[in-house]
């Protein structure tokens, strides 16, 4: 059994393919909901097999009409809830192994959120695996900043689908990462 993360799926979310960054570029480079919808159904199945467990980190979907489309994914996958998981759990509940406001993994010194946490709320030698940022990233100085993950603080890790090919993050590339930084932020 493996272990994959992934963020911000928004399924069928017909506004973000207007969504511009400051360079005014697409941050989904999409000609219909349908073509992103089906890029990351296609790409979760090519790295996900059934048995494998999956945390999805938040912002499945905008629409609960969309929800179904998480059926169509395969692993175990458990949600964290993210801003914009607003039905009731229930719904959740009929595609989701198990649901969470917030995932901590002690073997891994892991701290799994949608939201990233304050600086202060991340423990020392501990990395925050997130999403909500999309296209951004915290940087060294603690500044959420456009860019890919290569320039991103060592202690955040944003598995937001943009981050990651519209794929879901394999958590040995996650391990790989936390043992190649150096954890340089102390708040004590």
């Amino acid at each position: 059994m493996n272990t994959f993360i992934t963020s911000d799926t928004h399924f069928s979310h017909e506004n973000f393919l207007k969504f511009t960054n400051l360079q005014g570029h697409k941050v989904r480079p999409f000609d219909s909901i349908e073509q992103m919808d089906e890029l990351m159904i296609d790409n979760h199945n090519k790295m996900v097999n059934d048995g494998d467990k999956v945390y999805h980190l938040g912002d499945v979907t905008m629409h609960k009409r969309y929800l179904p489309l998480v059926s169509r994914l395969k692993g175990n996958i458990r949600l964290i809830l993210g801003n914009h998981d607003i039905f009731d759990w229930k719904e959740y509940a009929k595609y989701f192994k198990e649901i969470y406001h917030l995932r901590v993994l002690p073997e891994l010194k892991l701290q799994l959120s949608h939201v990233p946490f304050h600086p202060y709320s991340v423990k020392k030698g501990w990395v925050n695996v997130h999403g909500h940022i999309h296209d951004k990233v915290i940087d060294k100085n603690n500044i959420m900043v456009e860019g890919d993950i290569s320039i991103q603080h060592s202690q955040y890790f944003n598995v937001s689908v943009e981050q990651h090919n519209y794929s879901p993050v394999p958590i040995d590339v996650i391990l790989d990462y936390v043992k190649k930084v150096e954890i340089k932020f102390d708040p004590t």
